[in-house]
Parts: structure tokens; sequence; C-alpha cells
């Protein structure tokens, strides 16, 4: 079974990191940083340092899983990260240079209810959980049980800090906030109490 591992990477600025994909004869949609772990991994957690250091340069620090998603073929594990610094200019990740894959463009996008559906993210199964815990005013409180496994059918198909004076015009697209939601740092704080 192949497994991947993304992060929901929560910043100081109460948004989230997430990169729009945009593929030839695909409407755009949204995905967490995060790719497949590797036999030479030494866990699903090194994993994820890993690809958050190839996909945006970034050292996040990991607060826990929140949810995993399973298929026929496929797991996918999401976790809970604080992010302090990332700079997508300086990726390394093998898929951006490989022909037919489309642009990938790292967004902040409010960690509220009117940010989650002001995108198409990817998973939608992590966009509902996302929504639900967000809009209930926890991420992994009591009522939220994010952690459960959910099997489902297989389907087809120089570090800166964001903010003034972080990166370079262009590199970085902060999504509308809309309505202000609960700060997601108090969100984290409620829950790792």
């Amino acid at each position: 079974m192949i497994e991947r591992v993304r992060a929901v990477l929560v910043t100081a600025d109460d948004t989230m990191l997430v990169i729009r994909r945009t593929r030839p004869g695909i409407p755009e949609y949204w995905v967490l940083p995060g790719g497949g772990v590797e036999p030479g991994d030494a866990s699903r957690e090194a994993a994820l340092h890993r690809e958050i250091h190839e996909e945006i340069a970034g050292k996040a620090d990991i607060v826990r899983l929140l949810h995993t998603v399973e298929t026929d073929d496929e797991r996918q594990l999401f976790y809970l990260a604080r992010i302090a610094t990332w700079s997508f200019e300086d990726r390394t990740g093998p898929e951006f240079s490989a022909e037919g894959r489309g642009a990938y463009a790292l967004e902040e996008v409010p960690l509220t209810v009117e940010g989650l559906d002001g995108i198409d993210l990817k998973p939608e199964e992590i966009a509902h959980i996302l929504r639900g815990a967000v809009g209930a005013g926890s991420l992994g409180g009591r009522g939220v049980a994010l952690s459960r496994p959910v099997r489902r059918p297989a389907a087809g198909p120089a570090p800166g800090r964001a903010g003034p004076g972080g990166l370079p015009p262009g590199q970085l697209r902060r999504r509308d906030r809309g309505e202000a939601g609960p700060p997601a740092e108090r969100l984290l704080l409620r829950f790792l109490r």
C-alpha cells in the first residue's frame, strides 16, 4: 500500500499554507504540502519533514496526526503542524521540473470556514473535516474525531517568513481573509493543554 503524508501548516498569522495546482485540462485545485513516504524515511514524520523541505524549503513542528484517509491501494495521513519559515523559491522537489505536471503556487488561506470554502481543497474529505473542526472552534477537540481512519473506494486520478518583508512578490499569494474566525494559534493551544 502506498503511504502519503500531508500537513495542515498553520502560520503565526492564523493562516494555513496550501499549494494551488493548475494542470492542463483540469480545473484548478489546492492540496496540502506533502507527498509519498520513501523507503529511506525513518518514519512517517521524517517523510513529512523531508516533503515540507522539498516543496516549500520549510521547517515545521509537527503537533499531531489529525486524520487518515484510506483507499484500496493508498493511505494518506494528515498532520497538524506549525510553520514559521518557508521559501517557495528555494523548493527542490522533483515534481517541479517534471514535464506536463502543471503549475504549483504556494498560497496562504485563512484558517476559517470562509477561507476553506474559497478553495477546492483535495481530497474533499480533509476539506470537510477541517471545515467541521474550524466551525466547531476545535482542531482535535472532544467534539471532533479527527484521527479515526476512514475507508473509501479508490478514486481516479533565503527562507523567509510570510508577511511584510517576507517572500519576494509573486512567490506567495495571500487569499482574502473574509470574516475573522477563531485564531488558529488559540485553537492549537486549546487542544494541546
